[in-house]
This record gives structure tokens, sequence and C-alpha cells, in this order.
């Protein structure tokens, strides 16, 4: 079973351009995942990422859209949002961020959430095993409702635009 796919956006220089210039600067240097209440946040008017994303027929399937600035690697989870998929775009320092995904006959642990408010389900790594991964230089359609981890390998904190969907159709 396939967790993600790789989409292509011809615009993708100039989206991360426009993206870091919109980025909020409080959140600079430190790990975060920040949504905004407005759904499409401080990119609304960024016309080259929608209308790639409706290039894409995922323009009505947006619930709402994210910031996630990580370094080293993050705990095996799944999303417990309201969401299955998420479309992540590489932003900044993602040569060496990889996503892998995991299964587990374990049960998860209710972990304190260093970036959200509240606990989250999540995995010890000795009782997953590895089953599939991909590395973030391009934009995925990921699965977020199955066991998964990201690793940044580099020394730069790193920057992805989440766009958080429903069901995306037969792309799985």
């Amino acid at each position: 079973m396939k967790h993600y796919e790789p989409v292509e956006m011809s615009n993708l220089d100039i989206i991360r351009k426009k993206v870091l210039d919109n980025w909020p600067s409080k959140y600079d240097f430190k790990p975060a995942l920040i949504y905004f209440p407005e759904k499409f946040g401080p990119f609304e008017k960024i016309d080259e990422l929608w209308n790639e994303v409706s290039k894409l027929s995922l323009y009505d399937k947006v619930i709402r859209v994210g910031c996630h600035n990580s370094l080293g690697n993050g705990p095996i989870h799944i999303d417990l949002e309201q969401y299955e998929y998420s479309l992540n775009i590489p932003i900044a320092n993602t040569e060496n961020s990889i996503v892998n995904f995991f299964e587990s006959d374990k049960e998860p642990t209710l972990m304190k959430a260093e970036l959200g408010k509240n606990p989250f389900p999540a995995w010890k790594r000795e009782d997953c095993k590895l089953i599939d991964k991909f590395v973030l230089d391009k934009p995925h359609i990921m699965k977020t409702n199955v066991p998964h981890q990201v690793c940044n390998m580099g020394i730069n904190m790193r920057k992805v635009l989440l766009i958080r969907l429903h069901q995306v159709g037969k792309l799985f």
C-alpha cells in the first residue's frame, strides 16, 4: 500500500520565495507547528500557490494550512486532526529531510506535545517496522493517519508548508 505520492508544481521556486516572505518570523528559529485562524493563513494571496493546488484538483479539499519548523528526528506518530492527507511543500532546508512510515502491532502511548497543546499517540522505535519512506525534496501528498516520522538530517531549521486535505481520491 502506498502512503504518499510526489506531485509536480511548475512554480515551486516562486512559491517558496513568496511563502518565506509570509512565514511567521517569530517562529523562524525554533521548532513549531503553527495553524492559523483563517483557513489559508498569511498565504491566501499567493496566487501561484493556489493555482498549482487547483491544477491538482485539490483547492476545494483544503481544510487548513500550517507551517512546520523542525530539527532532528520527530516522534513516530499519527496526526489526530480531521484530515487524512497533507500536501507537504518543502520551503527551506529540506534537502536531507526524510518522512518514514511504519507499522506496529503495539499500541501507542500518549506523548507530551512539544509543538502542540495536547498529548498525542506515539510509538517507540523498537516497536515499529519501517515500511516506506520518501525524501521531501519536492511536494508530496501523504497519508497522515499512518504512523510516520519526520527526520531532518540537516543542521538548519526545516520549513514545510502543510496543506491539510479532505479525501483526495484515488492517489493511494
